[in-house]
């Protein structure tokens, strides 16, 4: 199968043996789902490497408050 271009989100779900990444998005996840979707690195073909700056991989700041809650909750929640 040849496709010529096709987008991140189009990937979720499946595998593909190469993979050619003209440019990144840095949104949520979006460099998580393009680099788990090729097969094997020798298959990851990159235009421009990935950034350095980890602050452009950080978790959004309403995921690490609902995690929060979520731990906040189940520390009340006793097992009998």
């Amino acid at each position: 199968m040849l496709n010529n271009a096709t987008t991140g989100h189009k990937l979720q779900g499946s595998g593909v043996d190469c993979l050619f990444v003209h440019s990144w998005n840095y949104v949520t996840n979006w460099p998580y789902v393009v680099c788990s979707r090729v097969k094997t690195r020798e298959g990851l073909f990159l235009r421009q490497p990935l950034s350095k700056v980890l602050e452009k991989y950080a978790v959004p700041p309403a995921l690490l408050k609902m995690l929060d809650k979520l731990r906040e909750r189940s520390s009340d929640l006793r097992l009998y």
